[in-house]
């Protein structure tokens, strides 16, 4: 799926989950967003996820509440979200505020869906 800059992030997460697409690049002008749908084994147990492989605030809209608010949508989908390589502390100490935990690599974050 091609992101369509026009639409609102949130759309496009709508669409994403709807089509067949298992990776996409979701963007506005706030930020870019790499994301897929995925299988992991999280403490030993096999989960669908909702990947967040790559994340691209433009500095303008830094520390201005985008992502969280991005991240906070997300969890309503249901699935359990896994944030890969995790090179930003401020984004590290965010997620872990937000429930998050690390995986045992202490790379990666993830928070199970509450069903």
């Amino acid at each position: 799926m091609q992101s369509s800059y026009s639409l609102p992030i949130i759309t496009q997460v709508g669409i994403f989950m709807l089509t067949k697409p298992r990776n996409s690049w979701l963007e506005n002008k706030y930020m870019r967003v790499y994301v897929r749908r995925s299988r992991r084994m999280i403490a030993g147990v096999i989960e669908e996820t909702f990947d967040v492989a790559s994340i691209l605030v433009h500095p303008k809209y830094q520390k201005q509440g985008y992502f969280k608010a991005f991240m906070q949508y997300i969890e309503t989908l249901g699935l359990t979200i896994y944030v890969e390589s995790l090179l930003n502390s401020e984004l590290t100490e965010m997620l872990l505020k937000h429930g998050y935990i690390l995986d045992s690599s202490g790379q990666n974050a993830y928070k199970r869906s509450v069903k």
